[in-house]
């Protein structure tokens, strides 16, 4: 068999392979753009083991430290005459009168101690309900953020939707804003890993892919959650290269550009800057 065959079947695949394993993470790979999916096919499965090795490296020995002393010990004492000495009324009346001033004071204090305990789980109350609001917001802020993201990479061979894809990592990693969900988020329904509703042609084929992605996975696939985790790290990653790329690509031809307007404006100027720039670069030094 000819070796280039032979590397191309090999490569198709992996790719396949790759492709079973993001359909079990929940990621829509057959929506994206051409050459996103070939470059995160081709570049997943090094990067997701780089990661794996070094997190097994890394991983702290947990031990078990110190022991816990709660125990607190009350006591308390009575005035008792064991000497068989008579005691009189008055001192009967100030032990007594002792006596209901300290059961007071620990009622009051009990009292106090409740009120607060009330008061301050209804706080946590409405603080875990604000709380839940918020989320809620902000998830669905992220799946709309996803679903426009999304759309511009599909048509980003138009480079204008280049300029939201920028905004978006801008708002996300520089301003650090949770409305905007995290590149590769987009694939997985945006808003933390939360479904928008895909067809049931999609749900069979991730199913399909995630009973595939076990073999492969390993220990660190055999939950779902932690196969959606660590695949979607990973496409965050190549994504942002991605993202990069992209971005040089624009600027290189924005600059060819810029010297073709140039060249048809002054040409005998651009012939010679071109001619002493060819002479400097072959100057003897």
């Amino acid at each position: 068999m000819n070796p280039v065959n032979e590397n191309r079947i090999v490569r198709d695949l992996e790719r396949q392979k790759t492709t079973a394993r993001l359909q079990g993470a929940g990621v829509n790979i057959g929506q994206m753009p051409k050459f996103l999916r070939n470059s995160i096919t081709d570049n997943l499965p090094d990067l997701l083991s780089r990661r794996q090795e070094g997190r097994e490296e890394s991983e702290p020995q947990n031990e078990a430290e110190g022991s816990e002393d709660d125990a607190i010990e009350e006591g308390g004492t009575e005035e008792s005459s064991q000497r068989g000495e008579p005691v009189s009324s008055e001192l009967r009346w100030r032990l007594e009168l002792q006596r209901q001033g300290e059961s007071s004071a620990k009622v009051l204090a009990r009292q106090k101690t409740k009120d607060s305990l009330k008061l301050g789980g209804e706080e946590e109350r409405l603080s875990q309900d604000e709380g839940q609001v918020t989320n809620k917001l902000k998830q669905g802020a992220q799946m709309g953020t996803a679903k426009a993201l999304a759309a511009c990479w599909k048509v980003v061979y138009y480079v204008l939707p280049l300029i939201y894809i920028n905004f978006h990592g801008i708002m996300r990693y520089v301003f650090k804003s949770e409305y905007f969900c995290r590149y590769g988020e987009e694939w997985q329904g945006g808003g933390g890993g939360l479904k928008t509703g895909t067809s049931a042609a999609a749900a069979t084929a991730s199913k399909t892919g995630a009973t595939m992605g076990k073999d492969m996975a390993g220990d660190g696939g055999s939950s779902s959650a932690g196969l959606t985790k660590q695949v979607g790290g990973a496409l965050e990653l190549l994504e942002i290269w991605v993202v990069i790329l992209c971005n040089l690509i624009v600027l290189f031809a924005i600059f060819i550009c810029l010297v073709y307007i140039y060249y048809m404006t002054h040409p005998l100027e651009a012939i010679e800057i071109g001619l002493k720039a060819i002479g400097d670069l072959f100057k003897p030094r």
